[in-house]
C-alpha cells in the first residue's frame, strides 16, 4: 500500500502541470513551473529529512498512542516555528528575489510563488501525519486522504484552468 499510496500522492501533486500543459500556453507554464521552484525546492528538502527523522521517532511510540499523539503536537508546532517565517518571508521578498535572480522576465511567476508559498505552509502538518500513518501502520488511513485530495484536486483544476495560472496555484 505504502508504494501505490505513494503513486498516488505524486500524481495528485503533479497532475496539475499535464492538465496546465493542455490548457494553457507554454509560456504561462513556464510562469506557474518558475512561481513554484522556490517553495517546492524548500519544502522538498525539508519534507526529506523530515521523513527520515519522524518515522522511526514515531515508531518507537506506536504502543503509546496518547504519547504519541502528544510527540505529534510538539513537532507539528516545533515545524510551524521554522517553516512559517521561512514560507512568509518568501512570500515578502519575492518580489526581489525572482526580479534579482531571475529577472524581469519572470515577474509574472510572483504571485504564483506567493501563492504556493500558502500551500506550502500546510504541508509540515500533512507530512508529519503521513509520518505517524506510516509508523503505526495506517498506511490504507494515508492512501484513503491522498485519494481525497486527488478527488478534489482534479476537478478544481478543470474547473479553474480558464480563470488562469493564478486560479490554478490557489486550487492547489
Amino acid at each position: 500500500f505504502t508504494l501505490l499510496t505513494t503513486i498516488i500522492a505524486f500524481i495528485s501533486d503533479n497532475i496539475s502541470d499535464l492538465i496546465i500543459a493542455k490548457r494553457i500556453s507554454p509560456k504561462q507554464l513556464g510562469y506557474y513551473n518558475r512561481g513554484c521552484h522556490f517553495p517546492s525546492t524548500f519544502s522538498n528538502v525539508s519534507n526529506n529529512v523530515l521523513a527520515g527523522v519522524l518515522f522511526p521517532a514515531f515508531a518507537s511510540y506506536n504502543s503509546n498512542i496518547l504519547e504519541l499523539k502528544e510527540k505529534f503536537r510538539k513537532t507539528v508546532r516545533l515545524l510551524y516555528y521554522g517553516m512559517f517565517p521561512l514560507f512568509l518571508g518568501l512570500i515578502a521578498c519575492s518580489k526581489p528575489l525572482v526580479l534579482t535572480l531571475l529577472t524581469d522576465k519572470w515577474a509574472s511567476s510572483i504571485s504564483i510563488m506567493q501563492i504556493i508559498c500558502l500551500y506550502f505552509l500546510a504541508i509540515p502538518f500533512l507530512q508529519t501525519g503521513s509520518q505517524v500513518c506510516l509508523a503505526t501502520g495506517f498506511v490504507k488511513l494515508r492512501m484513503v486522504g491522498e485519494l481525497v485530495k486527488m478527488s478534489m484536486t482534479i476537478p478544481l483544476l478543470f474547473m479553474f484552468v480558464k480563470f488562469g495560472i493564478e486560479a490554478i496555484a490557489i486550487t492547489r
